[in-house]
């Protein structure tokens, strides 16, 4: 499982992907604008229910975003 950290990049490339403001899926997932923002820079960690109800803010699988940021994760150390 990737750690939290790489959740973050992961989900933000969604939400630009779909066209979304940080405001709106802040307010969809029930955070700030400026948490959501820390989250998805890496600039601040959140307990895993906190990513979730960001990626459900975004009708995104939370299993397959996961999935997606260890894929990445694994790739990132192969070329290390």
């Amino acid at each position: 499982m990737p750690t939290t950290r790489n959740l973050g990049p992961v989900l933000r490339e969604h939400r630009e992907r779909l066209g979304l403001t940080i405001e709106e899926v802040a307010r969809r997932a029930g955070i700030t604008p400026v948490a959501l923002h820390r989250l998805e820079t890496c600039q601040a960690c959140s307990k895993g229910d906190t990513y979730e109800r960001v990626a459900e803010a975004m009708n995104l699988d939370y299993d397959l975003i996961v999935h997606e940021a260890a894929l990445r994760s694994r790739r990132a150390r192969a070329f290390l």
